[in-house]
């Protein structure tokens, strides 16, 4: 399955536009469930520090903290050679802020680093 790079722009109420750019959890998380992707998330940071460079106002929002969270914890806790309905099964109890809060520190984290 593609994972489209989904970019938007809307204008500040100064005299500069900013452009706003929304990573989605299908874009930040691999499909198949094995963590980040990493080489999806490389190629826009490259894209956007470069638009940084040349003067451009970014501001990158993102999701996948839930999905991250969740792989983490399934690798984690070994369920990641269950069915998937097994591990929902095993997970579907679990409240999604559990999830993100697992996931969000990773996720900064990894942008941090990215972004240097």
């Amino acid at each position: 399955r593609k994972h489209p790079c989904h970019f938007s722009t809307t204008t500040k109420s100064t005299t500069r536009d900013r452009l706003m750019v929304k990573l989605g959890t299908a874009v930040v998380t691999r499909s198949d469930e094995c963590g980040i992707a990493l080489g999806r998330l490389a190629s826009i940071v490259e894209q956007v520090a470069e638009l940084h460079a040349q003067g451009q106002d970014v501001v990158m929002v993102t999701s996948g903290a839930i999905g991250y969270g969740k792989q983490r914890v399934v690798n984690r806790d070994g369920l990641k050679a269950l069915q998937p309905e097994e591990k929902e099964s095993k997970l579907g109890k679990t409240n999604p802020q559990a999830f993100a809060a697992h996931g969000q520190s990773g996720l900064m984290s990894l942008y941090e680093i990215m972004f240097r």
